[in-house]
């Protein structure tokens, strides 16, 4: 009788352990998942900062060509299209573009325009 307690316990121990363990995986690979996120951001952010500062200008005017025509545009496959010039300039990771590409296969992302292209000056 003594030896089914210690028995009972130890395998209720062992199931309460089993659980922590598995939570622990859990959080270890959401931290595993957030570590490469940040990482990318840093080398997104590192390639911005380097380079030539003509070049750098030249990049801005042709970004900000290209998302004014993307934030104008009401035209689903216009937006398409333009879609991987502006995830190039702006460094998108491939989940980012992978979101809009999901949001753009239900229609014109309409609601872009206003406000960002406010942000940005483009309705001047």
């Amino acid at each position: 009788a003594h030896d089914r307690k210690i028995i009972t316990l130890l395998q209720s121990e062992l199931a309460e352990t089993t659980l922590r363990l598995g939570d622990a995986k859990d959080q270890m690979s959401m931290l595993q998942e957030k570590c490469a996120e940040l990482t990318d951001a840093v080398s997104r952010e590192r390639e911005l900062r380097s380079g030539d500062p003509d070049q750098a200008i030249r990049n801005a005017e042709y970004l900000k060509n290209v998302v004014y025509k993307y934030m104008c545009s009401m035209d689903r496959n216009e937006q398409t299209t333009l879609l991987p010039a502006v995830a190039q300039m702006l460094k998108f990771s491939a989940a980012e573009k992978a979101e809009i590409e999901a949001r753009l296969a239900r229609g014109p992302l309409r609601r872009v325009g206003g406000a960002v292209g406010g942000f940005l000056g483009l309705g001047r």
